[in-house]
């Protein structure tokens, strides 16, 4: 019976995925997944946030064997998932899914036991693939009402079962070992935020996504149940299964057992280092400035016309730390006027420069039922979250620049040359010679022998 339930049939998928029958298209896109997780890790290695959790990770022990982008100790794969999630996470310029940011968690999850297995580039691939699978389903399956969502919902809980049957994969777990797994990590995946995430009691908290626990937990999970430890074999079934866990009203068993065709080439990237949800505003942004030329000083004013919990949530102009920047639409919208390198936006002496500040101040936020309706027919997805600009000069004029798709969607790809202006500016510290090794070799992941040929290139 268990292998035709919810769970079984996720476990199924995750053990029975070929390598042979990964098209080229998903092959394609995990590679640029790779480097892209690789460069963020490494650019998030320099930030306030990093240095925290490298200091945690000191004060546990460095005498493991698995290497981290950004560190000169090494660390145990279970530590080095954790840290290198925390990295990756840190500029909020990672993939995003259809919820939250999977690659944050499964990447490192994925090579950090790949590195201490020695697994080859193709175990790798099976691995990522089956956890990006695996956590689009459960994401898109327990979506919860929207009425459900504004009281609770969870970032990073989602990734847990993901990461989790990446991790198996790479163990070689039988059926009843990846059902253990599955159990072990829906038990220990993070508690939803509730709301309480920082809109109002201070700032945007550093646990923020909450990526880092579950790849930790995957690792665990995964080695725990190849020697035995057990975990329920029921954790996605039904309303008391993993949506309830995680507060969801909503558990779609059409969705979550669809494996017909793959999602992972639907996965964003991210052209700018702060919440998705204002890249619509963002790009609108560059629109106007594409038509005519303006100074951040010419502004009079600009609205920003958006959802109602964009308008209610986003509008804050002052920042307390770099996690408050990338949550604010004004903040960024004038890091981008002033043209601030964006890997260098979580840099103090930039968002709060008292320019940016001025600039910031007269930015604002306007709720639009309109905007929201049309969120609602796009399907709630992060990337589909529409702005309208309305910018007054100084010297009278007015203009106006709507986007609902955000660039980096699969509508809006980001083009070669964007990707890897964007690698080179977070990878710049460790040397243009370096970076372009590192960049290519995640290009051809799927491809080495051993793994530890790509992650030998991490460190500081």
């Amino acid at each position: 019976m268990r292998e035709q339930s919810m769970t079984g049939a996720v476990a199924a998928y995750a053990l029975a995925l070929d390598v042979e029958d990964i098209p080229e298209e998903v092959r394609a896109h995990a590679r640029i997944l790779a480097a892209d997780h690789l460069a963020c890790a490494f650019g998030g290695s320099a930030t306030p946030l990093a240095a925290s959790v490298a200091a945690y990770a000191r004060f546990m022990g460095t005498e493991g064997d698995i290497p981290v982008p950004g560190m000169k100790e090494k660390l145990s794969p279970a530590m080095a998932a954790f840290v290198q999630a925390g990295f990756a996470n840190a500029l909020d310029y990672d993939d995003t899914g259809s919820r939250g940011h999977p690659g944050a968690s499964i990447f490192p999850a994925v090579l950090s036991l790949a590195s201490r297995l020695g697994a080859s580039g193709r175990e790798v691939l099976a691995a990522l693939v089956a956890g990006y699978e695996v956590n689009d389903r459960v994401a898109r399956a327990t979506l919860p009402s929207p009425a459900c969502y504004a009281r609770v919902h969870a970032n990073g809980s989602i990734q847990a079962i993901g990461v989790a049957v990446a991790c198996g994969r790479l163990m070689k777990l039988g059926m009843d070992e990846m059902l253990n797994c599955m159990g072990i990590a829906g038990a220990t995946a993070p508690v939803p935020h509730a709301g309480k995430f920082g809109w109002e009691d201070k700032s945007i908290t550093s646990v923020k996504d909450n990526v880092a626990l579950p790849s930790e937990n995957g690792v665990r999970a995964a080695v725990l149940a190849a020697n035995g430890y057990e975990g329920s074999e029921s954790v996605l079934d039904g309303e008391v299964g993993f949506a309830a866990m995680i507060g969801s009203d909503r558990c779609d068993a059409g969705v979550l057992c669809d494996f017909s065709s793959f999602s992972l080439p639907r996965v964003c990237l991210k052209p700018y280092p702060c919440c998705r949800w204002i890249h619509p505003a963002l790009d609108a942004l560059s629109l106007l400035m594409a038509e005519e030329p303006f100074r951040p000083e010419d502004v009079e004013s600009l609205r920003v016309d958006t959802t109602p919990p964009v308008a209610a949530r986003f509008g804050r102009v002052r920042a307390r730390t770099f996690l408050d920047m990338e949550f604010s639409t004004p903040l960024t919208l004038a890091l981008a006027l002033h043209g601030v390198p964006r890997q260098s936006w979580f840099e103090r002496r930039f968002w709060d420069a008292p320019s940016v500040r001025a600039c910031a101040a007269k930015i604002t936020l306007s709720p639009d039922e309109g905007l929201w309706k049309r969120f609602l027919e796009l399907g709630r997805n992060s990337s589909c979250v529409p702005a309208r600009l309305t910018l007054r000069l100084k010297n009278g004029r007015c203009r106006q620049a709507l986007c609902d798709t955000a660039s980096g969607s699969p509508e809006k790809p980001l083009s070669p040359d964007a990707r890897r202006e964007k690698w080179a500016g977070l990878l710049a510290p460790m040397g243009q010679e370096r970076a372009a090794r590192l960049v290519e070799t995640a290009l051809r992941f799927d491809e080495l022998e051993d793994i530890r040929e790509l992650t030998a290139l991490f460190g500081a």
